[in-house]
């Protein structure tokens, strides 16, 4: 619509987007967001740190690039039980619609049915269903339990407190991707707002604000900074609606 009305595209934009996640299955989500499993592309290879996860604009980038987009997230059975012991972060403290009863285990055996998560006695049931080699997959494993042994992964440093034992199964995948949430820029505009067209003019009472300008962010997301959405939605509306009310006067 504003293009139509003549404004010019800003060629700053991000997108603001979480992983590992799957569609439609909130708890199972709260589980993919852990950083005890491991992530496996199609070839059946850690790719990441899984521990990035707790910033889903570095972990959905790390997931994004892999072949096809695609992604599994793999655990075992001892994984899956210590998550119902272990403490909740805060961003799974605002989702979580009830904190006393968290229980994976159903959401998991519906993902199960659905044929977006496998479980399996062994890692060949694993490689299976992701369609990659056994033995890859199997040294993949072999590597990572390396790495809890040391209690240091060499592979990509993640910290050793979020490396788990993978030595015994029962082994479960689930099959995730990237969640699109939201895109962050677009407009060209000036300092009052109002949106630009391609000779760098103000499109007259016209003015964009919040996520629809450009420039508020760069290819991806400020994690660290967070809450800025907020801010610049809250005062370039402000800025926007101040500037137009002024010439609405004016004209007046």
């Amino acid at each position: 619509m504003a293009i139509e009305a003549g404004a010019a595209l800003d060629k700053n934009f991000a997108i603001e987007m979480a992983a590992p996640k799957v569609k439609d299955h909130g708890l199972l989500n709260i589980l993919l967001g852990k950083p005890y499993p491991i992530w496996v592309n199609s070839f059946g290879k850690r790719f990441a740190d899984e521990s990035i996860v707790f910033n889903f604009s570095m972990s959905a980038n790390a997931c994004k690039r892999q072949p096809d987009g695609k992604v599994w997230v793999v655990f075992n059975q001892d994984i899956l039980d210590s998550l119902l012991t272990r403490e909740i972060n805060t961003i799974e403290d605002i989702h979580l619609p009830d904190k006393k009863n968290l229980d994976f285990i159903k959401p998991l055996e519906d993902a199960i049915d659905e044929g977006i998560a496998v479980k399996s006695e062994n890692l060949a049931g694993i490689a299976a269903f992701i369609g990659c080699e056994h033995h890859v997959l199997r040294q993949t494993v072999h590597d990572y339990v390396t790495s809890w042994t040391v209690g240091s992964d060499a592979e990509f440093a993640k910290d050793g407190r979020y490396i788990s034992d993978f030595s015994n199964g029962p082994y479960y995948a689930v099959k995730a991707g990237v969640d699109m949430i939201v895109t962050h820029g677009g407009i060209r505009v000036n300092e009052d707002f109002n949106a630009l067209n391609d000779k760098q003019e103000p499109v007259k009472n016209l003015f964009i604000a919040g996520n629809d300008f450009g420039g508020a962010d760069s290819e991806i997301y400020n994690v660290e900074f967070s809450g800025h959405g907020v801010g610049f939605a809250v005062n370039s509306g402000r800025i926007a609606g101040e500037t137009a009310a002024a010439e609405i006067v004016k004209e007046v």
